[in-house]
């Protein structure tokens, strides 16, 4: 998968885990552990590639403590930045205080592949107002490209150009199932938002997550949906 990155263009990347209470524990220290051995092997081999530490953190009524005792790997273990999953189904009624919560103690939450949630496919304003209240938001590069169905696809499009989600991620998962395609997903953003605003979301932005800086972005716009002819006239 290394070698598979390097030839998308990728110099680092953040290994992210499943962390799911119950199933995938992988706690801070072990995924820390295993990184740094990864990165061993790879120097061993020859490659370039940097590998840092993190998890895609399932949502539960226990992940606003596991956060901020550093209990479970947030981006880089440095505890300004994590990676949360929510429910494919939906996004759950407590999400909007989990940010707020997460904000209060310094913690900025990124929602993982929110396109592919059903609740923000119907409705993508479901995650302005998450982004509005201070999270940030990732796309699949596999969405944009198409290879999780045209409603992913759109949805994706949609949260790019309203500015709802700031980052492109590869989410690989091996060279045959979900492997690289962030070149191909840069390249149709792209043509959504222009070169400038495309490479920031997969080098700028992204470079800042590891460094735990903060970031002045551009306010979030809601999605207005566009009415067909009867429903406008209905309306008339």
């Amino acid at each position: 998968m290394a070698r598979q990155a390097a030839a998308d263009g990728i110099a680092t990347i953040v290994a992210t885990p499943h962390v799911i209470s119950g199933r995938y524990e992988n706690p801070s220290e072990v995924v820390a552990q295993r990184v740094e051995e990864f990165q061993r092997r790879l120097n061993h081999a020859g490659l370039s590639m940097k590998v840092l530490p993190g998890g895609e953190v399932f949502f539960d009524d226990g992940l606003i403590e596991a956060i901020k005792s550093g209990r479970v790997p947030s981006i880089c273990n440095a505890g300004k930045y994590a990676l949360i999953e929510f429910p494919m189904g939906g996004i759950p009624v407590a999400a909007e205080r989990m940010v707020f919560e997460l904000a209060v103690n310094g913690v900025i939450p990124v929602i993982a592949h929110p396109e592919r949630n059903e609740d923000v496919i119907r409705d993508p304003n479901r995650l302005y107002r998450l982004v509005e209240r201070g999270a940030l938001a990732q796309v699949n590069a596999g969405s944009l490209i198409g290879e999780f169905g045209r409603r992913a696809r759109e949805t994706a499009q949609i949260l790019i150009t309203h500015g709802m989600a700031q980052i492109i991620a590869s989410d690989a998962h091996s060279t045959r199932h979900r492997p690289f395609r962030l070149a191909a997903a840069l390249y149709e953003a792209r043509k959504l938002v222009g070169r400038e605003q495309a490479e920031a979301m997969v080098v700028d932005i992204p470079a800042k997550l590891i460094a735990g800086e903060e970031m002045p972005l551009q306010s979030p716009e809601p999605y207005a949906r566009r009415k067909g002819f009867f429903a406008r006239l209905a309306n008339l």
